[in-house]
């Protein structure tokens, strides 16, 4: 809905849940971002979302691995949605560099 696909999951059980944000990884041999919170802007359950720049594959069914690189920042709600867009753009700028 805002123009940045991604791959939805549920936290896996067995790993310990590191702090909801914002978080710079790789996978498939790419760089990537990836969101894991509750999307206070929206509002909904926990859940992963990962979103990898330039790739057009569908994932629906297929098992995704992924390694942390970094921490970008915590989740914040936003006033607007144009606010969060704005924002996934700059955070997209720093997981590709």
């Amino acid at each position: 809905k805002l123009g940045f696909p991604t791959a939805n999951m549920k936290y896996p059980e067995e790993i310990v849940k590191i702090p909801y944000g914002v978080y710079k990884i790789k996978v498939f041999d790419k760089l990537a971002i990836m969101n894991w919170g509750i999307k206070p802007t929206i509002g909904a359950e926990e859940a992963i979302e990962i979103h990898i720049p330039n790739f057009e594959e569908d994932l629906y069914g297929k098992a995704i691995t992924f390694e942390i690189i970094s921490k970008i920042r915590d989740e914040k709600k936003f006033n607007n949605l144009e606010d969060l867009k704005e924002q996934i753009k700059k955070d997209i700028e720093l997981c590709l560099k």
